[in-house]
């Protein structure tokens, strides 16, 4: 299970990009989101894009850092994130102000969306990064990730990983321990409910120690066996089973009680905002489980490699332009999700079957839209191309732009 090997690089950027693909699909907040939300097990596909950039960094600025100090291309990033973030910033607060439906729709949703509405009180704090409204509270954590990143590979280069990894874990409990230490305003800066840096800090550390050993070290971290991977199933099934019982128990009415009493005992393992140590195995066992069905890929039938290679070069594409794809979505998956809203008060009687295929409808056009915004942005025009293996120095998932997030 070579991580440098070229065919690697393309898997990780097609994961990117269907992660990508799914958290458009989350961020619309129509009925068939629920498609991409924990339906595998106590996670959602934030925590393997998250993974996946602080990997994809480790791998590209463990590179650099073998050249110099890589402290002027992660503030170069960090202004680049900045202004993707500000962009979309000011592009969402004119969608508030102007439709007064959409912003009824997404005030309702999520109420930090509500304050968009007085654009007098949260244009410098949004500018300053005090204020982030969900959907809105993603780039500046990689803000945060890419400050750190310099110290974080410093200190593998000192051959210091237990050092770098026990601060890590040390943030974590502080994050488990006392959630609401950098909790403001509601949408105040680090305090956003959805996503906590201190917790969310320790998925991509560890993706920069695995890239920074893969591509520094030559070194695999987790050698792949028999027990390994019946330990692996076990948890992932048993995150599979402890997630989706309770719906389905609530689905049947086995009893009213039942999701709420279970809910009780997991929710501190299992919390999403400062990243449960629950969620964390979940990730691991499935993430273990995949590379190891990735070392060998021959036991796929050749009809369907062929099937999917146009998918998964869609995805190629989509995945090494995630910056562009992430901040042309927000604004696209408002005005989606208010639509397929409206069109349902308007239509109320629509048969089930219907609704689903229009949402996928909106969904697939949503998707077509972005692709077309990345394109317009000016990233490049290889998604028709072939796209073969290729040397890491011309894999686009080496590209210094593509690292995170």
């Amino acid at each position: 299970m070579n991580l440098l090997q070229a065919s690697r690089y393309s898997a990780i950027d097609a994961l990117r990009g269907g992660f990508m693909a799914a958290i458009v699909l989350a961020h619309m907040g129509v009925f068939i989101s629920r498609i991409t939300f924990e339906t595998v097990g106590w996670l959602t596909a934030a925590e393997g894009f998250v993974f996946l950039s602080g990997l994809v960094g480790g791998l590209v600025l463990g590179r650099k850092s073998e050249r110099g100090s890589i402290g002027r291309l992660c503030l170069a990033r960090v202004g680049k994130l900045y202004l993707s973030h500000i962009t979309v910033f000011v592009i969402v607060l004119l969608l508030v102000n102007f439709s007064d439906g959409l912003a009824e729709h997404w005030s309702t949703r999520f109420a930090s969306m509500g304050d968009l509405r007085y654009p007098g009180k949260v244009l410098m704090p949004g500018l300053l990064l005090l204020f982030q409204p969900d959907l809105l509270n993603i780039l500046p954590l990689y803000i945060v990730f890419l400050m750190i990143a310099p110290m974080v590979i410093g200190g593998f280069q000192r051959n210091l990983d237990r050092t770098v990894l026990a601060i890590s874990v040390a943030v974590w409990f502080v994050g488990q321990a006392m959630p609401d230490l950098l909790t403001g305003t509601p949408g105040a800066y680090l305090g956003v409910a959805t996503f906590n840096v201190l917790g969310w800090q320790f998925l991509d550390v560890r993706g920069m120690w695995i890239g920074y050993c893969g591509m520094h070290r030559g070194e695999l971290l987790v050698q792949p066996t028999r027990g390994k991977v019946v330990l692996a199933l076990l948890i992932a099934s048993l995150g599979l089973v402890s997630r989706n019982l309770p719906r389905f128990a609530d689905m049947v009415a086995i009893s009213p009680n039942f999701p709420q009493v279970t809910g009780e005992y997991v929710a501190a393992l299992t919390n999403r905002s400062t990243l449960g140590v629950a969620r964390i195995l979940n990730f691991a066992a499935l993430a273990f489980l995949f590379f190891v069905a990735l070392g060998d890929t021959v036991w796929l039938p050749a009809k369907l490699r062929r099937g999917i290679s146009w998918p998964c070069r869609a995805l190629k594409w989509l995945g090494r332009r995630s910056l562009q794809a992430f901040t042309a979505h927000i604004p696209v998956c408002m005005v989606a999700g208010y639509f397929v809203s409206a069109f349902a008060i308007a239509h109320p009687d629509l048969p089930f079957v219907a609704k689903v295929v229009f949402q996928l409808g909106v969904y697939a056009l949503s998707l077509i839209i972005i692709a077309a915004l990345v394109w317009c942005w000016g990233a490049g025009s290889g998604f028709l191309a072939q796209q073969r293996s290729a040397p890491l120095k011309n894999d686009g998932a080496s590209a210094p732009e593509n690292a995170v997030p």
